[in-house]
C-alpha cells in the first residue's frame, strides 16, 4: 500500500493540428495551472461519492486558482451532486463565490461577510 497511488488522465484544450496524441496528459503539477488541477480534483472527488457512505464532506476553497468558467460549472456540479436524497451533506467554505451561480434548490448558501473593505454595494449585491 506504501507504493500505491492515484494516476489521473486529463485534457484541457484541443489538440493542436500538428499533435498527433489525443491531448490526454496525466495531470501533473508543473505541467498543468492551479485551477485545472482544482477541477480536475474536484471532479473526482464527486465521482467518487457514491462509493463512500460518510456523513458529510467538506471542500475548502477549491475554487481558488479557476477561471470564472470552470468555477461556475465546479459549483453546478457540486451542487447538483451533493443535493440527491442519498448523498451526504458538503460544506464548500471559499474566501470568494462569484454572483448568480447556479445551485439545486435543495441549496443552502450562507455568506459571512466582515471587515473594514466591506462596501453596501457588495452587501446588497449577496442580500436584496
Amino acid at each position: 500500500p506504501a507504493e500505491w497511488g492515484i494516476v489521473i488522465q486529463v485534457r484541457f484544450r484541443q489538440p493542436a493540428d500538428h499533435e498527433v496524441s489525443s491531448g490526454v496528459t496525466q495531470l501533473h503539477g508543473g505541467l498543468h495551472s492551479g485551477g485545472e488541477k482544482a477541477v480536475s480534483t474536484m471532479l473526482y472527488l464527486i465521482s467518487l461519492q457514491d462509493s463512500n457512505a460518510r456523513g458529510f464532506r467538506v471542500v475548502d476553497e477549491i475554487n481558488q486558482g479557476m477561471d470564472v468558467r470552470f468555477e461556475r460549472k465546479v459549483i453546478a456540479r457540486v451542487s447538483l451532486s451533493s443535493c440527491r436524497e442519498s448523498a451526504p451533506q458538503t460544506f464548500m467554505i471559499s474566501p470568494k463565490l462569484l454572483p448568480d451561480l447556479d445551485y439545486h434548490p435543495w441549496t443552502t448558501v450562507l455568506n459571512t461577510l466582515n471587515g473594514t473593505f466591506m462596501q453596501r454595494e457588495q452587501w446588497r449585491q449577496w442580500n436584496p
